[in-house]
């Protein structure tokens, strides 16, 4: 799928750190916690949690479209599911990424 100039709202960081520190929230929106590395500068809107005990999500947006990046939590490398959404009709696109655990510096 060709997406132009809206490629910009797909591309994810090559490396990224996830933060214990939570967010700021409105209502209803607890348990956020800050990502460091930005995926563009469209997408500003950055922030991970934890859907479950034994997963996580990342999501990169610009506050309405962007990508979510779901994986299990797991040492080593993990396999993960991204997959786009959009503030209006468009079918998201969804891919497979490998992440590798790195030592932070």
């Amino acid at each position: 799928m060709d997406l132009e100039d809206d490629s910009v709202y797909t591309q994810i960081p090559d490396t990224f750190r996830l933060l214990p520190d939570t967010l700021p929230t409105l209502a209803g929106l607890s348990g956020r916690h800050k990502v460091i590395g930005t995926a563009s500068r469209y997408m500003l809107n950055n922030y991970w949690y934890f859907p479950s005990p034994d997963s996580a999500t990342v999501v990169w947006s610009n506050g309405t479209s962007g990508v979510a990046l779901n994986f299990a939590v797991a040492p080593g490398t993990v396999v993960a599911t991204a997959r786009t959404s959009w503030d209006f009709p468009r079918q998201s696109q969804v891919a497979t990424v490998t992440l590798l655990r790195r030592a932070c510096s």
